[in-house]
């Protein structure tokens, strides 16, 4: 079987407050999801940076925080798991990632749709995700740690 995820790189630019006010309200189900589901969200929330000229998204601190705070916690029925019996597998990462592609595909059925919503597109990640980079911007950063 084969998955394939892809986005759109013809899609035109949207505005930055059409843009901001979506991340917002995919951060606020997220959010809504993960406690109606168990979990905890502390006073953080999804958001664009500029960094570099770009725009990323990251998260942020709603308030501020103090030192061991919680900001959030994932119960285990949220995890996104390889089928079991396949879970010690030597190519486990391959199961699971077998395993979130077929979770796009369920789309609105899917358990995990607020959360694969919040996730960066691909365009997003070719912004800053080392494994778009070319292998003049790798090397230059090839004497870090």
């Amino acid at each position: 079987m084969t998955f394939l995820l892809t986005r759109s790189s013809r899609a035109p630019p949207r505005r930055k407050l059409d843009r901001d006010h979506e991340l917002a309200m995919v951060s606020d189900e997220l959010i809504q999801w993960l406690r109606k589901h168990g979990g905890s969200v502390g006073h953080v929330a999804l958001q664009y940076f500029d960094h570099g000229g770009d725009s990323v998204r990251g998260l942020v601190a709603t308030q501020d925080l103090v030192q061991g705070a919680l900001l959030f916690k994932i119960p285990s029925n949220l995890f996104i798991l390889p089928p079991k019996n396949m879970e010690r597998e030597e190519h486990a990462e391959i199961l699971l990632a077998a395993a979130v592609a077929e979770e796009f595909r369920g789309g609105a059925g899917s358990k995990w749709r607020k959360y694969l919503r919040a996730l960066p597109s691909r365009e997003e990640l070719g912004l800053y995700h080392p494994m778009y980079a070319s292998n003049e911007d790798l090397a230059l950063f090839s004497d870090l740690p």
